[in-house]
């Protein structure tokens, strides 16, 4: 399945989502559903869901990136009608599809669908410029459980490091995280 979820981290996200009491997850960013399908699949076996959040448009990947950067570029020129039909295939493929519930929409605009403290695992991998991966930590910080998990993705972006920052500054625990496609995993005090 095309992707950039390495083995460890889907190691890493499929242990969480093994666990029984592990029953709510939510990804923003999902392009062709690598990572939530390696979640729906531990998921499914005791009941739980996933909460799939991407708009798959190019108007979302665009925003707080100037049209010069590489990312801006990059993600402008896929084709979102066909990445969304990849997911969609990827879905069916896998047998998941009564374990995600598709969320198309910006991160933004469907954060209040999601009850404080409603979310057992947060894996944070949208559109990953300074404004919108800050923002996601402010708005859904608060949805995941005390004692949940974050997980977030290119960790090693100088982008994401304003997020990184937020996250330690609402009181999140960095626990684990991978230098080879850098990603780190919060877990939210139970405080």
């Amino acid at each position: 399945m095309d992707g950039w979820c390495s083995d460890e981290k889907r190691d890493v996200l499929q242990e969480i989502c093994d666990n029984e009491n592990t029953c709510k997850v939510a990804e923003i960013g999902v392009y062709k559903g690598k990572s939530v399908i390696y979640m729906a699949q531990s998921l499914k076996k005791h009941g739980g869901l996933v909460y799939a959040i991407d708009p798959w448009t190019v108007k979302a990947v665009q925003q707080g990136y100037d049209n010069t950067d590489t990312n801006y570029k990059w993600w402008t020129k896929l084709d979102y009608s066909k990445t969304y039909n990849n997911f969609q295939e990827n879905v069916q493929t896998y047998g998941v599809q009564e374990t995600i519930v598709e969320v198309r929409g910006e991160s933004q605009d469907v954060f209040d669908q999601f009850k404080d403290e409603s979310l057992d695992l947060l894996h944070i991998d949208g559109n990953h410029s300074r404004l919108c991966s800050t923002r996601d930590v402010l708005l859904y910080f608060n949805k995941v459980k005390k004692g949940g998990y974050i997980m977030m993705d290119d960790t090693n972006w100088k982008t994401t490091f304003n997020a990184q920052r937020e996250l330690l500054r609402l009181g999140a625990v960095e626990v684990k995280s991978c230098e080879g496609r850098p990603w780190a995993l919060y877990k939210r005090n139970a405080v």
